[in-house]
């Protein structure tokens, strides 16, 4: 289970990062 949480956290915190990124981007274009 540990393992499978060290191979997921990975992706979930990238895939986070790109989407605050791209609400950021967005808010940006919209203002």
């Amino acid at each position: 289970m540990a393992q499978v949480a060290k191979e997921i956290l990975p992706l979930v915190a990238v895939l986070g990062a790109t989407a605050l990124f791209f609400a950021l981007h967005s808010y940006m274009v919209v203002m």
